[in-house]
Parts: C-alpha cells; sequence; structure tokens
C-alpha cells in the first residue's frame, strides 16, 4: 500500500508523518472528525494466526469499553492491500516516558512513583474486566502538562502474558525510569530506585506470593508520593497539596475515571434514603467575599469547589475548611466549574470570554485558556468520559473543546437567540443539553453538535439551569422572569418522539438550581428571594414533595449538588454561605 506522506489507508486516513524508525507508526487525520490519529501497522511474525489476530481485536475492543480517560485505545481497524492488520487510535499528546528519560535522563523515585500509581491504576480497571496489556514498556506510557496515560492494549500479542506478567513489566517500565536504562530482567535494582525499591522488588521479584496486585500496586505507589519522605524531596510540597492528592488518588484507585470514593464493586452508587427530614450537617461553611454562583463536588466528594466573585476556593469536606486561601484569580464572575471525571482537573468559567483549566493538585493552570466566545461563559461540562468539554455563552453559541489539547472541535453550535446559559452531558455522553434565556432547551449530538431535535419549549420563561437524571431520559429544568408566578421547575422527558414536560408545582419562591441524586430518586430544587432561600426535594417516583422545605440560607439558593455517593446534599447562595444536610 502506499505509504508517502498525504497518502490515503483504507480511503479513510491521510499519512501525515512516520513515527519511529521502523516505519511502523504514523500520525495520521480523520478527514471526517478533522482529528490526528496514531495509526499503527501490525506486522505480526510468521507464527502469527487468525486467532492470535482475533485476541488482539478484542483485546484492544474490551479496553475500549473501559472509557478512562487515562487510557487511550483503538477505535477503528482495517486491513491494507497486502492483508496487514492496521490499528487506529487516538493521537496521544506530549511525550512517551520513553522519549523523557532518554531526552532528560532518570526521573526522581517519587515522581516515577506518581507515574506509577497512574498505570497500575489504568491496570487495575483492566486486569478487573479480565483485560491483559501484554506489551507495557516506556514507550506506551505519555505524559502531558502533568497528566499520564496509558496505550498498548491490543497491539501486542503477548501469547504467554499473565497478570504477572504485566505487573512485572510495570516494575521494569518504572525502574527504567529511575534509572535510566532497560531493566535486565534479573538484574538487582541500583540505588537510584531509592523509595522505589522494595516496591520494584515485589513486582519484579521471583516469589509470586509476595507479588502485589494491580490495586495493591496503585496504593503502594500512591502512599509514596504523600508519604513525609516523599514530601522532603518535593520543595514546595504542603499540607495542602497531600490533601488534594489524596481525594484524587483514591477516586483513581477505585478503578475509573466514574468511580469514587463511596462507590463498591463497579455499581452505579445507590442513594441513602430522604424520604424522612433531613438534617443540617453542622454550621454553614463561610469565608466567602461575594455571593456563590457555581458549586461542584469532586469525583471523589471529598472537596467542595466553589466560586464566589472573581475567585475560586476548595473545601476539605472532611476536616469542614478551606484547603489554602483562594485557589484562582479569574477575570470577572466565576459562573461555573466542573472536576474531570478523574478529579485531576478544575475547568472555571465566567466573564471574561475564555475558560481555564488548572491542575487540582499542583494549582497551576494548564495552559493558555480556551478562547472563543464573544462573550462571557456561562457554563462549562466535561463529557462523561473526560475526553471532551463543553461551553455556553452569552454569545448564544455551544462549543466543544478537546481537553488533552485543548482546541476547539469543529465549529461552534448556535441557534439560542441570545445568552446560553445551562448546559449537561448525558449520563452517556452522547447527548448535549442546553438552555437559554430565549425560552428554548435545545439537545445536540456531543460530537457533531449538531441539533437531534426541533429547539422545545414550554412557551413559559427563560431557562437558567437544567440537570439531565442518571436514566438519560429526564431533563429538569428551572426557569423564570424573576416574577415568582412564573418561576418553575419542570422535568421533560425527552426519550421519545414526542417530549413532555410536566412543571413541578409547590414552589412558591424563585427557582434557581436543581440537581438530582446519583440514583435518580430524589430531584433538589433551590429556591428564594432577597429574604430568604429554601430547597425542596422531591421524590421522582411519585412526583410528590419529600418533607418540609430545608431553610436557613438568608438569601436564595443558588445551587445544590449531590455528592457522588448521595449521602451529602450541599447548597449555597446569595448569602455567601455554603450549607450541608444529610437524611
Amino acid at each position: 500500500m502506499a505509504t508517502g506522506t498525504g497518502d490515503a489507508t483504507n480511503s479513510r486516513y491521510l499519512l501525515l508523518e512516520t513515527l519511529g524508525e521502523d516505519g511502523s507508526a504514523w500520525r495520521g487525520r480523520d478527514p471526517r472528525t478533522g482529528r490526528d490519529v496514531l495509526l499503527r501497522r501490525l506486522m505480526p511474525p510468521q507464527e502469527f494466526d487468525t486467532g492470535v489476530l482475533q485476541r488482539m481485536r478484542r483485546d484492544a475492543q474490551a479496553a475500549h469499553g473501559l472509557r478512562r480517560p487515562d487510557l487511550i485505545t483503538v477505535h477503528d481497524w482495517f486491513h491494507d492491500e497486502d492483508g496487514l492488520p492496521w490499528a487506529v487510535m487516538e493521537f496521544a499528546r506530549g511525550r512517551s516516558l520513553a522519549e523523557i528519560v532518554r531526552g532528560e535522563g532518570p526521573l526522581p523515585p517519587v515522581e516515577a512513583a506518581r507515574i506509577g500509581a497512574r498505570v497500575a491504576a489504568v491496570l487495575a480497571a483492566a486486569h478487573e474486566a479480565g483485560i491483559l496489556h501484554r506489551g507495557l514498556r516506556p514507550s506506551m506510557v505519555f505524559l502531558a502538562d502533568g497528566r499520564v496515560t496509558v496505550t498498548g492494549f491490543g497491539l501486542a500479542a503477548g501469547r504467554d502474558a499473565t497478570v504477572t506478567s504485566d505487573l512485572r513489566a510495570l516494575g521494569a517500565t518504572l525502574r527504567t525510569a529511575v534509572e535510566g536504562r532497560p531493566a535486565s530482567g534479573r538484574s538487582r535494582p541500583s540505588s537510584r530506585t531509592g523509595v522505589l525499591g522494595p516496591v520494584l522488588r515485589d513486582l519484579m521479584g521471583e516469589d509470586p506470593s509476595r507479588q502485589p496486585t494491580a490495586e495493591q500496586a496503585a496504593a503502594a505507589l500512591g502512599a509514596l508520593v504523600s508519604s513525609p519522605a516523599a514530601a522532603r524531596t518535593r520543595p514546595g510540597l504542603t499540607r495542602r497539596r497531600l490533601l488534594l492528592a489524596a481525594g484524587v488518588a483514591v477516586g483513581v484507585t477505585a478503578g475509573g475515571a466514574a468511580a469514587h470514593f463511596f462507590s463498591s464493586g463497579g455499581e452505579e452508587p445507590r442513594s441513602p434514603r430522604w424520604d424522612h427530614a433531613p438534617a443540617s450537617d453542622g454550621p454553614p461553611l463561610t469565608g466567602q467575599a461575594e455571593e456563590i454562583w457555581t458549586m461542584a463536588f469532586s469525583p471523589g466528594g471529598r472537596i467542595l469547589a466553589t466560586g464566589d466573585g472573581d475567585i475560586v476556593r476548595l473545601w476539605d469536606l472532611g476536616g469542614r475548611a478551606q484547603l489554602g486561601g483562594p485557589l484562582i484569580s479569574h477575570t470577572g464572575t466565576v459562573w461555573s466549574v466542573a472536576f474531570s471525571p478523574d478529579g485531576e482537573t478544575l475547568a472555571v468559567a465566567g466573564d471574561g470570554e475564555a475558560v481555564s483549566l488548572w491542575d487540582v493538585e499542583t494549582r497551576i493552570r494548564i495552559g493558555d485558556p480556551l478562547a472563543g466566545h464573544t462573550g462571557g461563559v456561562g457554563q462549562v461540562a466535561f463529557s462523561p468520559d473526560g475526553r471532551t468539554l463543553a461551553t455556553c455563552g452569552d454569545d448564544g453559541t455551544v462549543r466543544l473543546w478537546d481537553a488533552a489539547t485543548r482546541a476547539q472541535i469543529g465549529r461552534p453550535g448556535s441557534g439560542h437567540s441570545f445568552l446560553a446559559s445551562a448546559l449537561a452531558f448525558s449520563p452517556d455522553g452522547g447527548v448535549l443539553a442546553t438552555g437559554g434565556t430565549d425560552r428554548t432547551l435545545r439537545l445536540w449530538d456531543a460530537g457533531t453538535l449538531a441539533l437531534k431535535r426541533p429547539p422545545l419549549t414550554d412557551g413559559t420563561a427563560e431557562i437558567h439551569a437544567l440537570a439531565f437524571g442518571p436514566d438519560g431520559r429526564t431533563v429538569a429544568t428551572c426557569s423564570g422572569d424573576g416574577s415568582d408566578q412564573r418561576d418553575t421547575a419542570s422535568l421533560w422527558d425527552v426519550s421519545g418522539a414526542s417530549p413532555a414536560v410536566r412543571p413541578l408545582a409547590g414552589g412558591s419562591d424563585s427557582v434557581w438550581s436543581v440537581a438530582f441524586s446519583p440514583d435518580g430518586g430524589v430531584l433538589a430544587v433551590g429556591e428564594g428571594t432577597a429574604s430568604g432561600g429554601r430547597i425542596l426535594l422531591w421524590d421522582m417516583a411519585s412526583r410528590s414533595r419529600i418533607g418540609h422545605p430545608l431553610t436557613g440560607h438568608g438569601g436564595p439558593v443558588t445551587q445544590v449538588a449531590f455528592s457522588p455517593d448521595g449521602a451529602l446534599l450541599a447548597s449555597a447562595g446569595l448569602d455567601r454561605t455554603i450549607r450541608l444536610w444529610r437524611p
């Protein structure tokens, strides 16, 4: 087949440049999406047979099904005219661990442990699903802006591969990182391994009883990163950052980007019962300088991010205190914050026509802001797989961004006649819902921003907040024009050909915010006026109110959010306080 620059493969992908020395890997372009891809030509030895190739494809498809933001998987296969198989995957930005070690020399043991903990978490999720990597090595681990991604599932033959060989390969990869040269099998680790030495010996040793599982390895490596010894080797590492690292690591070790600290066994979270009088969980969290307009739980449920005025604060919910001072300064009012599904990145949107991304652990901004809107950005959200960011703003447009490269994807979606003020992904990531001051609810294809149906409206008032139910069929909206008579929370059934809307009767104040419990059984609605605010809880099965309203805010409740396990409800408002509630 043709293998020159600009040649087409399989009439679908353009070859742009060769990678590596053997010419088997190429950076290519998918003309349908405009995105760069990695194409790898598999040249199996003579002993490969159809069964082996079929098994490689099954491995790749199974890994793709894990849908982790720290995992780059094969998403297409084809055979060229010579009968050789090609695999197509996302083009990994950044540099491989092999390139970094080759260009910059050995890594400090603690940094290698940080990388190893992320790789081990990917292996743990794969092993739990019955998937082997079969060829892990430094060239399969990529780093960009501090984030770690793993590739290569389904690309290696590995006839005799086992869980044990995967874990030995992890140990060899980390040993190469700290020693600066490939690990030579059974040779004794050098003194360069430092605090990594005991973990490497267990991973690469001959005694299978001492070899940890991938999950245990992730925990052991993570502990090295946050240990006092590690703190002494990392200048500037504070207790605040150690707390943040712990909050993030729990979510990673749990085995998935969508996993969280309180879940177990990979099952969907089940919310506690909110069908009796909830109680305030201690005094409110105070210290905000201005009104609070946005709030989000971290995926692990231990950190709460809030925006008041032009700053963002992070709260340790275990200690009920701020994690240090204000996290960042933003240009103008902060209207929206969102954690990535792995908890490592915080997106911040507001006035100023741009969205900034921040590394939660280091509190360092990642690259340049996402610029493109011609007015303030009202909402930002990560897709469930963490690969895409969606934004909507005062210019009435909806935009998609590649979370890894920070580049805008395709053309913006237009149609809202004025402000697009509310936005949410469906649970499966296939649909993006937006609402605006033009009184319409719009459902977009989350990959192309093509409208999936004509705009929906009940003709009453502007939509300024919305939430997708966990079933993916229900969208809750709150709308109003500032007059209590026209402010409502409504439920839209968007699953059928003729979507239906049903207002929730019973509120008496202006409606500001809505949130579903993780299991979809309860809807929280934030209301209020200048004289005070309250939260109404609705049973979704019976569409009836649960108990008495939750009161205490001295102004409108602008935000409500359930923790990932559903055991905590947070509310925030114009009285500059955050209140926590338990069933």
